[in-house]
């Protein structure tokens, strides 16, 4: 399994990202939704977990440019 957590807090998403790592999935992070959008673009993933609340562009407004119908 592949997982994008996007965060605009760097410690959280190093500390989740070492405990998903440790039970053996593999996990990309990105720091916005932007990042998150362009990394989508080159990389598959299975799951992407979204903060609500980052500034530039939401994780409502980065799901939305990401969802597929």
């Amino acid at each position: 399994m592949r997982i994008l957590i996007v965060d605009n807090d760097v410690a959280f998403l190093e500390t989740i990202r070492q405990r998903l790592v440790l039970r053996g999935i593999e996990v990309l992070v990105a720091t916005s939704g932007k990042a998150a959008i362009e990394m989508l673009g080159k990389e598959a993933v299975d799951v992407v977990i979204l903060d609500v609340s980052m500034p530039e562009l939401s994780g409502v407004e980065t799901l939305k440019s990401i969802r597929v119908d």
